[in-house]
Formats: structure tokens, C-alpha cells, sequence
């Protein structure tokens, strides 16, 4: 059934709508979209290239666009996890345009495979709020190409394990966490410790509670090793005192991590999709977390989407859209070798939630394996950027863009519909209904009916008749 919506003064963009036709990799055909994409038209831009980059973070940045932090860059002479934040201006140029934020202060330094989410701050400032992750690498040898493995050095030159790093081993799995404070002059890093038994955590979900003002971190690895997954939920306030907590949430997902978590805030709850237990093998189910009842009242369910599934999947990127109420996937791996260039829509708009191949036109981004992604809405897009595919980063940069039709019929029904009784009111003509009953008690009324019965014609007729008998 069509689903129909009413225009949004959001949307800055017109694309016009150029549904793709057949099968591809991203969809098409009547039965490739999900009920809501029936009545909108999607397309793939091309944007400004970025820095070489994989298992980095994608936050948006209001007033700007997007901004980028950390992550894995592969050369000729190896892999380093990187430092650097970088901004895409999409308000001042359509096409995107990166350029390194000077930040200063105490600095979260390298990163990758870290939490990183947006907290809106009153005045319309806004902070980046960075936890966990990798912070170092070795290089143990051999390897290469669409072969990625990595010996643990805790596990003093044991089993070789998948890894998403290559030939690269993560030398530790951080617990600190950083805000980054951001103007239009630049940024400023500060270090928090949260009150509480923190974890060090790397490649775990999470997402930014705006009602607690605090960050709901789900899953992850505690140490380098797949054996340290878990599915530990916690809640991290965000205050002037932060504290971290363990949340004892009965029902939810496996253990897990490399997996995807957005905020559906008209759904109120946490969507999470996906992951891996062991770097061999991805998964691909959907689970829902109620924040409608406050800390006290969380609760999981396992979501049972209809439609066409994503095939399992992780270190994919995932981005949300507001409007729509889409969570978008994009890329990832199935099983830590080849990387995926296809996308997929869990649109949670009905109450049962349904899944399918996004349709949208434009060419679209290569395969991809740990890329990032964000919503802007100063642009009204989502955003992917980077990710690496057989051991070479990308850097390049996407826009999708997604719009309703400006005009949809349900809205100009009841506008031409309002027109209809005026008319209507003048059809039924009171004014001549006015007048033929004023016309009755008028005194030439009585006129017609006396001409019409003519008493007069019959004497006239006889009075001759009369005089001739008389006569």
C-alpha cells in the first residue's frame, strides 16, 4: 500500500525521479522497494574526495555538513591509525568540500574502531563525544590482498585469527573517553572519566539518548581477542559528572560487535543490525530497544521485518533518516574476505518494519568494507565515506538523497475539495426559490387565477343569446 506523507520544509533538494528499472545492485523493479519508497525518488551523489580511510567515525555537524574522525590509512609502507578530524562543508558548496579542523586541547589521539556521536549543546554549539576503541597497530607480516589475519600479541604468537586490520594486529583496546567541542573557529578537545566500572570497548554499537543526555553503548570487544565479545549494555551520562553503568536488559542480542545501532526518536528506541561473534561469519538480525519507559523500563525486542533481507553482514555502514524513518546499510562483508557494494532500507515508519534493496539512480559507490556514514540535515542527505576493499583504502565520498514529491495528491484533495461547496451553494439558487414565494403573496397573484377561470366570456357569450329570446 502507498504510504503518503506531507512536503517537509527541510528538503533543500529536487531530484528528479529516475527510478531504476531491472535488477541491479542496488535494487529496482516494482518489487524492490519497500511501501514507502512507492512515492520517493533516491539518487546517488558523488562528493568532494576525502583521506584514505577505514574504521573511522562519521558524526554530522550542524551548519557545516559532516565531520570525520580518526581511522585506519593504509599506504605502500602499511597501515597507521590516524588522529586528524576532518570537516565536509555541504552548506557552503553542493558538491562537498573537505578541510582539516584545527583542534586543540587534550587530544583523543589515534583512533579507530571507536564510538563517536553528536551531542547538540544549547546555543546551537555542538560536541563530538569519542569513546574507546584502537589506538595502535604492529605489523606481523605475510598476509595480504583479500587474505586478512593478525596473531595476537597477548596470545604470544598463537592461532591466527580473521581480523579486518590485515597483516595489522591492534596492540590495545582503549577505555578513555574525549568530547570535542566545535565552532566555526575550530575545536577543542577534553579528556572524561566516567564515575563507575568503565570498559575498555573497540568495535562496539551505540547511540546519543537525548532524554538521559547520555551515550547507550551495546556489545563490542573488550580486547584484541574475538574470545572478548560481549553484549553488555551501558549507559554513560553525559553531564557535568559523568557516570558509566551496566544495564541488566533481559531478551536482547548475542554477543557481538562491527555491528550498527541508530535512534528512531518517533519510535523511541535503538535499532540494531548485524555484526560478527568471530570476524568469520556476519549476522543478520534486527533488534529493538524501548527507551519509552526511561532507564527503569528498557526493553529489547527482536524485530521480524518483512520484505527482502539483507544478506548477514558486518563492518558495514549505517546511517538514519529522520524523515523517512529509514535506516540505510551500506557495504560491509559477509565473511571478512570480499567487500559489498549493495544497499538496503529497514523502514520502521509501519509497525511492521519492513526491509528491501534501496532504489536509487546515479552511480553508486564500489564496494566498500568498514566505511562510515551520518545524516546531515543541513543538507537533507546521508553521507558514506571511505572503507577498503582487498587491503586498499577508499576515500571516496557519497551523498544520497532522498525526496517526497512536492505536491502529493492527498494535500491538494481537501484544497480542491474546499472550493466545491462555494459553487455548490450557488447552484442551488435561493434567490430564484425567494422570489416565487414572494411573488405569491404579491397582489398580482390574485390576477392570474381570475383571468384564467374567465367568469366574464360565458355572460358575454349568453347576454346576446338572452336579448334574442327576449326579443
Amino acid at each position: 500500500m502507498k504510504r503518503t506523507r506531507t512536503p517537509n520544509v527541510r528538503w533543500l533538494f529536487a531530484i528528479p525521479v529516475l527510478a531504476l528499472l531491472g535488477s541491479t545492485a542496488f535494487g529496482g523493479g516494482a518489487d524492490a522497494a519497500p511501501a514507502a519508497q512507492a512515492g520517493v525518488s533516491c539518487a546517488w551523489e558523488r562528493l568532494d574526495r576525502g583521506e584514505d580511510r577505514e574504521q573511522h567515525s562519521l558524526v554530522p555537524l550542524p551548519g557545516v555538513g559532516v565531520l570525520a574522525y580518526g581511522g585506519v590509512q593504509r599506504t605502500s609502507r602499511g597501515a597507521t591509525i590516524q588522529d586528524d578530524v576532518h570537516t565536509l562543508d555541504l552548506v557552503g558548496s553542493p558538491g562537498g568540500a573537505w578541510s582539516v579542523l584545527n583542534a586543540g586541547g587534550s587530544s583523543a589521539g589515534k583512533r579507530a574502531e571507536h564510538i563517536a556521536v553528536l551531542r547538540p549543546r544549547d546555543g546551537g554549539a555542538s560536541q563530538v563525544v569519542v569513546y574507546g576503541g584502537v589506538d595502535a597497530l604492529e605489523s606481523i607480516g605475510g598476509g595480504g590482498g583479500g587474505t586478512f589475519t593478525w596473531r595476537s600479541p597477548l596470545t604470544a604468537g598463537g592461532g591466527v585469527a580473521l581480523s579486518r586490520l590485515g597483516t595489522f594486529a591492534p596492540l590495545g583496546v582503549v577505555r578513555k573517553g574525549f568530547r570535542l567541542d566545535v565552532d566555526a573557529q575550530g575545536g577543542a578537545w577534553t579528556a572524561f572519566d566516567p564515575e563507575g566500572t568503565s570498559v575498555a570497548l573497540a568495535d562496539a554499537a551505540a547511540i546519543y539518548w537525548p532524554a538521559e543526555d547520555a551515550l547507550l553503548v551495546h556489545g563490542g570487544r573488550t580486547k584484541e581477542e574475538v574470545t572478548s565479545v560481549t553484549n553488555d549494555l551501558h549507559l554513560v551520562t553525559l553531564g557535568d559528572s559523568p557516570t558509566w553503568s551496566k544495564l541488566d536488559v533481559a531478551g536482547g542480542p548475542t554477543d557481538r560487535f562491527a555491528h550498527s545501532a541508530i535512534y528512531d526518536a518517533a519510535g523511541d528506541r535503538m535499532v540494531l543490525f548485524g555484526g560478527t561473534r568471530d570476524w568469520k561469519a556476519g549476522l543478520d538480525d534486527v533488534y529493538a530497544l524501548d527507551l519509552s519507559g526511561g532507564v527503569d523500563g528498557l526493553a529489547w525486542t527482536k524485530l521480524e521485518p518483512t520484505g527482502r533481507a539483507p544478506s548477514r553482514r558486518f563492518d558495514h555502514a549505517a546511517a538514519w533518516h529522520p524523515t523517512l524513518r529509514w535506516m540505510v546499510v551500506f557495504g560491509g562483508t559477509r565473511d571478512g574476505n570480499r567487500a559489498l557494494s549493495d544497499a538496503f532500507v529497514l523502514d520502521v515508519s509501519t509497525d511492521t518494519p519492513t526491509w528491501a534493496p534501496l532504489d536509487a539512480s546515479g552511480a553508486s559507490p564500489a564496494a566498500s568494507r568498514g566505511p562510515a556514514a551520518a545524516y546531515s540535515a543541513d543538507s537533507d542527505a546521508l553521507v558514506f565515506f571511505g572503507g577498503q576493499d582487498r587491503g586498499t583504502t577508499r576515500r571516496d565520498s557519497w551523498a544520497l538523497r532522498c525526496t517526497i514529491p512536492a505536491t502529493p495528491t492527498p494535500t491538494e484533495a481537501p484544497i480542491t475539495a474546499t472550493p466545491t461547496p462555494e459553487p455548490a451553494t450557488e447552484t442551488p439558487t435561493p434567490e430564484p426559490a425567494t422570489e416565487t414565494p414572494t411573488d405569491v403573496p404579491a397582489t398580482n397573484t390574485p390576477q392570474p387565477p381570475t383571468e384564467t377561470p374567465t367568469p366574464e366570456p360565458p355572460p358575454a357569450i349568453y347576454l346576446p343569446w338572452g336579448e334574442r329570446e327576449a326579443g
